[in-house]
């Protein structure tokens, strides 16, 4: 939903108003399947408003434009896919690299996941780095959906816990872009923990060597 409000920046002047629907008003519209979930941001490039947001399949990062801020605002395509989602620079279209269980806070093109973020090129391909900062996560063996590899910590949202891989098996593939090394010169260890919990339910962790 978007308002209008006056310039004290607390008085809302306008009714809000519904730009982009959620999953139950989204059925045989353009939408359908990327309706709005959450993270709504928008954004002017020129004469185009631009509204960014969560869509209901939980992996996706959507937009859509429009020339009014508060309507008629078009559905724009996936600018990102948490799995990679109709990439196909290295594998099928349709397969996801990354079990979809955390969602994302037409002309522009659906970019492919990587750990770069804002840093613009692949990091130093030496030294440690956390296993957290993965961008692929797939397992060959998808029986089990409930027991699905997944980035996580210790503890709830807030606390300052380092996170890690979980419910890795040995068809699990982890997978990291980009390192910038040369050919054939990057060699990767890891250091596995095994999280056992006490009579007490808390976790601890015994670091294993790997």
């Amino acid at each position: 939903m978007a308002t209008v409000l006056d310039a004290d920046m607390l008085t809302i002047i306008e009714d809000p108003a519904i730009i982009v629907p959620r999953n139950c008003h989204g059925k045989g519209t353009e939408y359908e399947g990327h309706e709005y979930f959450e993270a709504a941001s928008i954004r002017r490039h020129g004469d185009l408003y631009y509204f960014v947001y969560s869509s209901t399949p939980m992996h996706e990062l959507c937009y859509a434009t429009s020339i009014h801020p508060l309507k008629d605002f078009k559905y724009g395509g996936v600018i990102a896919s948490n799995c990679d989602k109709n990439i196909s620079t290295y594998k099928p279209a349709d397969k996801p690299m990354n079990f979809p269980n955390a969602n994302n806070h037409g002309s522009i093109r659906q970019v492919e996941i990587t750990f770069q973020g804002a840093n613009g090129k692949p990091l130093v391909g030496k030294g440690e780095y956390p296993a957290y900062i993965a961008c692929n996560l797939f397992r060959l063996d998808e029986r089990r959906p409930d027991a699905m590899q997944r980035i996580t910590q210790d503890g709830k949202d807030g606390d300052e816990e380092t996170g890690f891989v979980t419910n890795i098996t040995d068809s699990t593939g982890v997978g990291f872009k980009l390192f910038r090394t040369p050919v054939h010169a990057l060699k990767i260890t890891w250091k596995m923990a095994q999280v056992e919990r006490n009579l007490a339910g808390k976790k601890r962790r015994r670091k294993k060597p790997g």
